[in-house]
């Protein structure tokens, strides 16, 4: 139990040096105190931006699943993970923001920067639904 409890602590603690090392502090800075999660997300934001990280890598799906907790509302989501893709894209060399977003099998730059334009098309797709024409699961 204490192996598992260091564990998970190890990983917060370096999950949280990723954040402030890559400014995404500051997109979370802006949503501060709110409790949002992935299960409060639209089924089709889910699909267009977890799932299609998830599908690509699993250590991209837990950025884009980290950056709903400092969110209120699926917009803001939305919002952020489009700002998050767009600093990566313009503000930080590729190959280095592999080198801190996968732990393990970094994926091709070009796949990369792809999948990244795939998911920031979507985004747009979800913005064109009506938030009352999108499906969200209640639990």
């Amino acid at each position: 139990m204490i192996i598992v409890l260091f564990g998970r602590l190890k990983f917060v603690s370096y999950l949280l040096l990723f954040l402030q090392k890559f400014s995404i502090n500051k997109i979370l800075s802006k949503y501060n105190n709110k409790d949002m999660d992935t299960d409060d997300l639209s089924q089709e934001a889910y699909k267009a931006i977890i799932l299609t990280a998830e599908r690509f890598h699993h250590d991209l799906t837990l950025r884009f699943g980290c950056l709903s907790y400092g969110c209120d509302t699926e917009s803001d989501y939305l919002d952020a993970a489009e700002k998050m893709i767009n600093i990566w894209l313009t503000e930080w060399e590729l190959q280095k923001i592999i080198a801190k977003i996968f732990f393990d099998n970094p994926p091709d730059k070009e796949q990369f920067k792809k999948v990244l334009e795939n998911i920031l098309l979507n985004i747009d797709a979800v913005r064109k639904i009506p938030i009352n024409q999108r499906h969200f699961d209640f639990y």
